[in-house]
């Protein structure tokens, strides 16, 4: 039952997050804007500085994109600070602490003064609560009453005093082995410490402690509050029509407009990127402009914050990197959404915008207009014959934000209207996600349910999505759906 209740809970927590919903496929690769050439960095003769002067989460990010026979190259590059960042970011699951993802980055200290080095510029609660699950010590008496098999793989550290590395890992285990060969190298008192705390210590308390460290860091970092993330879905039209003054000099007689009413303004600004988010361009125009790589890594910043926001706003897990990067591609395109309405789709004028407003207020924008797409739908469903009292129960969930409620009710109420087939319902979830989506190809797969006979498997149709990056892309959605729900109004005869 408990099981039942948590399962529940974390399809609910998705649902609301916005970001694992749905077959979707990134629009482009949602890495970092920065593409750091390491092979030029690594020829500098100042590369030690150069990546040392480079922010934490930028850094990281690269690297963990990074071919790993080139990181024993560039990790021993980072300074302290740094690497205790890295650890900080990868090296924890919720709040438990994974020693084996950091011994994968410790592990790339290649000489053994570097290990022993390295290890101790962690904080001591780093270096106790990494060995604790694994070193065990031995008085010379006590080894002899092991079994031979413990006794043949306990290595001496004294005469008296023996320990043992508790793990199958070859690779963990070669790891703690060289790590206390040069503790003993650079320490040796150092060394006895790090072994007898290791062992002695109360189990999971120095972990606890490093949970809270971590905690402030990771807000020194720009990790945000459950509070403060939320106000980056605080959109009005009201910000939009600022921002249009702001950038156009010239006003709007209507602070909001519906998609119908505002089509010929999209139509007419839009272009086809061919599967790209606008923000994306305008980046590539910049760089081949007059962008500095001081611009591209202001812009990673400015990135980067908003991407804490969102992390914390969707309850995504910071370690969880395949789905950070996921949520990036959703922040291009929404950005990148408004970004393209604000400027008109001038991409000159969106690059200065760009460098001097708050990405947190073109997301914003974004999501302004990803909302009149919405109410649009909900319009023409209405329009089709749709019960009121169900269009204004995806309005009401839509304004509490309890994106998993409209989702659900689409299932579960939408199918015994007429002629709603799940194929319908699945674009209507497109559009009514958190960060609707638009379809981009439909897919015929072999649904694996052969027949005796040998005759062909039954044909499946699914439809996958992709984020709304583009006033051409919502253009696209616009379209698809309102022919979807027109076809369906001719078949069905609703009104």
């Amino acid at each position: 039952m408990v099981s039942k209740l948590k399962s529940d809970l974390s399809i609910q927590e998705n649902l609301d997050g916005g970001s694992k919903n749905l077959a979707w496929i990134p629009k482009e690769d949602p890495g970092s804007f920065l593409a750091l050439d390491w092979s030029t960095i690594l020829e500098r003769k100042d590369a030690r500085m150069y990546v040392r002067n480079l922010p934490s989460q930028v850094l990281f990010y690269s690297l963990k994109r990074m071919d790993k026979d080139m990181l024993p190259s560039v990790v021993p590059l980072l300074s302290n600070e740094q690497l205790l960042r890295i650890i900080d970011y990868d090296a924890w699951t919720k709040d438990r602490l994974d020693p084996g993802k950091a011994f994968f980055w410790l592990s790339k200290f290649k000489t053994l003064e570097d290990l022993a080095f390295r290890y101790k510029s962690l904080d001591e609660e780093y270096q106790v609560a990494l060995l604790q699950n694994y070193i065990k010590l031995f008085t010379k008496e006590e080894l002899e009453e092991l079994p031979q098999n413990i006794q043949d793989n306990c290595i001496p550290f004294t005469d008296e005093l023996y320990y043992f590395i508790n793990t199958d890992n070859e690779e963990i285990f070669s790891y703690i082995k060289n790590l206390i060969l040069s503790a003993i190298d650079m320490d040796v008192s150092y060394a006895y410490n790090l072994l007898a705390f290791s062992y002695y210590t109360p189990p999971n308390e120095p972990e606890q402690l490093l949970s809270q460290f971590r905690k402030a860091r990771l807000e020194e970092d720009g990790f945000v509050s459950f509070e403060e993330s939320e106000s980056v879905f605080a959109v009005s039209g009201s910000l939009v029509k600022r921002l249009m003054n702001k950038y156009n000099n010239s006003s709007s007689s209507k602070e909001s407009e519906t998609m119908d009413s505002n089509s010929k303004k999209i139509i007419n600004v839009s272009y086809d990127l061919k599967g790209r988010s606008f923000l994306s361009y305008v980046i590539e125009f910049a760089k081949n402009a007059d962008w500095t790589q001081t611009d591209a890594i202001h812009l990673e910043l400015k990135l980067l914050y908003l991407a804490n926001c969102l992390t914390t706003a969707c309850q995504l897990d910071p370690t969880d990197v395949k789905g950070c990067l996921r949520l990036m591609d959703i922040i291009k395109s929404v950005t990148g959404l408004g970004l393209e309405y604000i400027s008109g789709g001038d991409p000159s004028k969106a690059s200065n915008i760009l460098q001097k407003e708050n990405l947190k207020l073109l997301f914003q924008s974004g999501l302004y207009i990803l909302h009149m797409f919405q109410d649009s739908i909900i319009s023409k469903l209405e329009q089709i014959g749709v019960d009121r009292t169900k269009t204004q129960y995806i309005k009401t969930h839509m304004k509490e934000q309890k994106w998993a409620n409209v989702l659900n009710y689409l299932d579960s109420e939408f199918i015994s209207e007429p002629g709603f087939d799940l194929r319908i319902i699945a674009t209507l979830k497109a559009c009514f996600n958190r960060f609707p989506m638009k379809k981009i190809k439909k897919n015929v797969f072999d649904s694996g349910l052969g027949t005796d006979s040998g005759s062909d498997s039954s044909k499946v149709i699914d439809d996958v999505f992709s984020p709304i990056g583009s006033l051409h892309d919502l253009k696209e959605a616009y379209e698809d759906v309102l022919g979807e729900l027109e076809n369906l109004n001719k078949d069905t005869k609703i009104k």
